[in-house]
C-alpha cells in the first residue's frame, strides 16, 4: 500500500491527460506548483551563478565539500522543468553525496 504522499502523486497523475496532449505552458505551471510543495533541506544555500552564459545555481549544505562537485542537468528535454523545479532534488543529492552541486 503506497504512503499518503505517494497516493496523492498517483491520483494527480491519473487525473491528468497524457503529457503529449497537454499545452506546454500548462505543463510548466503544474511542474512549478508541484515543486513548490517540496521544501529544501535545512541549512541549504542556493546561489545563482553564470556558468559560461548559462543560468545555473550553486547548491551546498552544511559540510559540503568544496572540492567535489555534482553537475546536475535536469531531464524534461528542456521543455518542462527548471532550476526551481529540480532544486530540492539536487539539494538532497548533494547532501547525500556530501558535495556542492551545480544545478543547470
Amino acid at each position: 500500500m503506497p504512503s499518503d504522499q505517494m497516493q496523492s502523486i498517483i491520483d494527480m497523475m491519473r487525473a491528468n491527460p497524457p503529457l503529449g496532449e497537454r499545452d506546454v505552458l500548462v505543463r510548466r505551471k503544474e511542474m512549478e506548483e508541484l515543486a513548490a510543495s517540496a521544501p529544501l533541506p535545512a541549512d541549504v544555500t542556493v546561489e545563482p551563478v553564470d556558468a559560461g552564459g548559462v543560468a545555473a545555481e550553486r547548491i551546498a549544505g552544511p559540510g559540503s565539500a568544496s572540492d567535489a562537485w555534482l553537475l546536475y542537468v535536469h531531464g524534461g528535454a528542456y521543455v518542462v522543468g527548471s532550476l526551481t523545479t529540480h532544486r530540492p532534488h539536487v539539494a538532497r543529492l548533494a547532501a547525500a553525496i556530501g558535495c556542492t552541486a551545480l544545478n543547470v
